[in-house]
């Protein structure tokens, strides 16, 4: 359940995004867009006017409004405003008036049409993660671009169940981060048109012994701090920092640094099961604090000036009603006082 705070922010930000993209048919068309949990649909709030914050009408959109599946995994807002929607059914797009849907069987979308997670490169590209590959939609051309694992072929990606997908941010080079069910892969894009792109696979078993805390990941975030470039990764097993090349990202000589509830020293999570992950802007001068959640409490991961880690954890105290509802952390947002708020699960 979103409380009127969460509410507001997320018809602010929603809004925002909207006015910079005056000339496209989204722009003010809804106030927010809501994923009920065990609902076969999708819900969608609007408000004519920000006057009545306690007043929220309510639509239900489904197969009925155009909507392929009515169960809805992701939603996902481009840059140019319109929105996706990801079912167990294709894919479905939204300009402010109609739906176009993807599935496998009516186009050459995918090799499934339950599509998990999506992602806008930095060229424009869009990609898809389904449980049967990566597909890669063209911005100029159109046309979708498949990638399988094929266990024969060392240069295709680790797995075709895409759990997650990350745009790399601070880097010159167009890299995509995908996480799938047995493992990590890091695909770079070709500097000149029709050349091939570069699949690197990262896995438990590193033949140097420092490779992922585990192979089913979960979650992706980038950051940097201090300036050094870091890619966290979180999994069933444990969270991964994957600390970067600086210079060169197709220079692959990178350094992995595992935390999970087994390990001794500073890096003791309050669980091993990572589910989610976001990072706190920093104050002037600072690093920015990471905040993990798992099964079993959320951490705070927070570097002092010596450039020590310190990790807090949160768990629910029965008695302290200012503690967590619950251990088992969905969810975790940045809102606009740059506090974390952990979303709690199903109670």
């Amino acid at each position: 359940m979103y409380d009127n705070k969460t509410i507001r922010q997320l018809k602010k930000s929603i809004g925002n995004n909207m006015k910079k993209n005056k000339g496209e048919r989204l722009s003010g068309i809804f106030s927010l867009f809501i994923l009920p949990v065990l609902c076969p649909f999708l819900m969608v709030a609007h408000t004519p006017s920000f006057q009545g914050d306690n007043l929220l009408d309510v639509e239900r959109i489904t197969v009925e409004q155009g909507l392929s599946h009515n169960t809805v995994i992701f939603i996902f807002q481009d840059r140019l405003g319109w929105l996706w929607f990801g079912t167990g059914y294709g894919v479905n797009r939204y300009d402010g008036y109609r739906y176009e849907n993807y599935r496998h069987d009516e186009r050459e979308f995918a090799y499934s049409s339950w599509i998990k997670t999506m992602a806008q490169d930095r060229s424009g590209n869009y990609w898809f993660g389904t449980t049967a590959g990566l597909t890669r939609r063209d911005k100029k051309t159109g046309e979708f671009v498949f990638y399988r694992h094929n266990p024969e072929a060392p240069g295709t990606i680790c797995s075709n169940d895409i759990n997650t997908i990350q745009v790399a941010i601070h880097t010159g080079s167009d890299v995509l981060w995908v996480g799938t069910d047995n493992g990590l892969c890091s695909i770079i894009m070709p500097g000149t048109p029709g050349g091939n792109l570069k699949i690197k696979n990262y896995y438990p078993d590193s033949p140097d012994g420092s490779g992922l805390a585990g192979n089913h990941i979960t979650s992706l975030l980038e950051s940097r701090r201090r300036g050094g470039r870091s890619l966290w990764i979180g999994t069933r097993t444990g969270l991964s920092q994957l600390i970067l090349n600086e210079t060169n990202p197709a220079d692959h000589k990178e350094t992995f640094v595992n935390f999970s509830s087994d390990t001794g020293g500073n890096n003791i999570l309050s669980g091993k099961a990572i589910t989610s992950l976001c990072e706190i802007p920093p104050a002037k001068g600072n690093s920015p604090d990471l905040f993990v959640g798992t099964t079993a409490g959320l951490n705070r991961l927070h570097w002092d000036e010596q450039g020590k880690l310190h990790i807090k954890h949160y768990k629910n105290e029965p008695e302290n009603p200012l503690s967590l509802s619950q251990n088992h952390v969905t969810a975790i947002k940045v809102d606009t006082l740059n506090e974390a708020e952990p979303g709690y699960g199903i109670d």
